[in-house]
């Protein structure tokens, strides 16, 4: 039997089930299900399927790259500059949270407005 080849991204389906999962990222069965029951895995529960939202899904693959990246470069410094990398880390995320609380406010305001 031949292996099915990942789409064009696309034409992938808007919500990706595990066997989405499993031809994109071309790892086994079993993985794909540690993925879903991670807390940490932005996955969806409907019924007895998971499924994740093509765009979250790409959102936490590009999340997931800067933490390896992350990750690997703070291993390599000083503990006086991973002290200094942690907290630049927990400002950017503090950053991006109040940034996404604004922007969801500000689009409740245009809805307001013009609902």
């Amino acid at each position: 039997m031949e292996k099915e080849e990942a789409k064009q991204w696309k034409s992938e389906p808007l919500l990706l089930s595990a066997k989405d999962l499993k031809r994109i990222l071309r790892v086994n069965q079993n993985h794909i299900y540690e993925l879903f029951h991670q807390e940490s895995f932005p996955s969806i529960r409907i019924g007895k399927r998971f499924v994740i939202e093509k765009n979250i899904f790409r959102e936490w693959l590009k999340q997931q790259s800067w933490k390896n990246e992350f990750i690997s470069n703070y291993k390599s410094l000083t503990p006086e500059k991973q002290r200094l990398a942690e907290k630049m880390f927990w400002e950017a995320a503090e950053f991006l949270k109040d940034w996404e609380a604004d922007s969801n406010d500000r689009t409740g305001n245009v809805t307001e407005f013009f609902g």
